[in-house]
């Protein structure tokens, strides 16, 4: 018996790959060790599928003659960083955001969906989002490697009401907007008709009660300047009516 393990040398991460012999031999018992990144360490020619160096070693048996024999392997790994951090960013539906990827260690990327891209097959590409989306970038590095990461783009319509009834009925008493849980760094300002402002608060985490400093406000139009992110800027009225 003569084990001869055909050399895999540097590999790409996360991949599957075989490892084999180049010659036939027949044996009762086979045992890769250690059994890390091995998909069945007992058969011939496993499937390996590893994200740092390893050495295997294969012993093999052949119970009928008595004889045994072992072999040993090393397996390199290609370093492949991530193509692009995975992250959450907000983006107002209507606007737009330039995405970017690692293009320092890669030679070609492709976005999936394409949807809302300006182009999915650049690292940099723009995206104008009509709602949430996620999108996966996968990187091919010049050794033909191929790593994925994910990006999440959250971009839900803010729902403004123009009005509201803070009048203690358990209806309506404050200004819900819908959506804005999704922005967690908004900004709300509202003013009166002076100019002055009567309530601000970043991170709507609790709807405006139409009072200021405690007290109720007289009913009327007031005017409100929202920011779902430091970028993006909305405008408009909203009446309190008790």
């Amino acid at each position: 018996m003569n084990l001869n393990i055909v050399p895999l040398g540097t590999i790409c991460p996360n991949t599957d790959y075989h490892l084999s012999l180049f010659n036939n031999v027949y044996a009762d018992k086979y045992l890769w060790a250690p059994a890390k990144g091995l998909d069945d360490p007992t058969v011939l020619s496993p499937t390996v599928n590893i994200s740092e160096p390893m050495e295997y070693v294969l012993f093999a048996e052949d119970e009928y003659y008595g004889c045994y024999d072992s072999a040993r392997t090393k397996i390199d790994v290609y370093y492949v960083p991530q193509i692009i951090s995975p992250d959450t960013f907000v983006v107002v539906p209507g606007s737009e955001m330039q995405l970017f990827a690692n293009d320092s260690n890669y030679t070609a990327c492709i976005w999936t969906p394409s949807t809302y891209l300006d182009n999915a097959g650049v690292f940099d590409p723009i995206v104008r989002p009509e709602s949430s989306i996620t999108y996966y970038v996968t990187g091919i590095t010049g050794d033909l490697c191929h790593v994925t990461d994910t990006v999440y783009i959250i971009s839900d319509m803010l729902k403004v009401p123009s009005g509201f009834t803070p009048n203690d009925d358990e209806y309506n008493n404050t200004w819900e907007i819908d959506s804005a849980d999704k922005y967690p760094d908004i900004l709300v300002q509202v003013f009166n008709r002076w100019g002055q402002k009567v309530f601000e608060q970043k991170g709507y985490s609790k709807a405006w009660d139409g009072t200021r400093n405690g007290k109720p406000l007289p009913i009327g139009t007031y005017y409100y300047v929202i920011f779902p992110t430091k970028d993006t800027k909305i405008t408009g009225t909203v009446t309190i009516v008790r």
